[in-house]
């Protein structure tokens, strides 16, 4: 959820209830670098994908690719591995060597779930099951 709605639900709740709330507001000084280093991981996954596909962060370190008529789960699992390429590139963020890698889960509508929470479910399983097995595999099996 982002800051701003958690902000906007913690006051509603608490001028019900009519109490107090304290914010704190802090400064990362890493923010900044790794919000450039999620930008261009993002980019460069982007170039990987078809103009039909979509890429989006989910939340923190977190992404989703959705593949509209992407085939088989064999297809998906190629789209994955260019990913993880395009993830694993080295790369410079603010003039500072990068690498990366990434683990992953992939998930084809109504095979693995009837709604998109099955489906993130079983997306989200299989990317944990892939980062138990790094660093041998990031991709699921």
């Amino acid at each position: 959820m982002h800051a701003s709605r958690i902000l906007q639900s913690g006051t509603t709740a608490i001028q019900r209830r009519n109490h107090e709330l304290a914010q704190r507001s802090f400064y990362d000084p890493l923010t900044a670098l790794r919000t450039a280093f999620l930008k261009a991981m993002s980019e460069r996954s982007k170039a990987e994908l078809r103009p039909t596909d979509t890429f989006a962060r989910l939340g923190g370190d977190e992404s989703i690719a959705l593949l509209p008529d992407v085939g088989t789960q064999s297809s998906a699992l190629s789209v994955a591995q260019k990913l993880a390429e395009a993830v694993q590139a080295s790369n410079h963020v603010h003039s500072l060597p990068t690498r990366c890698t990434a683990s992953m889960g992939i998930g084809v509508y109504q095979k693995d779930g009837q709604s998109s929470h099955e489906l993130m479910a079983r997306v989200d399983a299989a990317m944990y099951g892939s980062q138990s097995a790094w660093p041998q595999s990031n991709l699921p099996r």
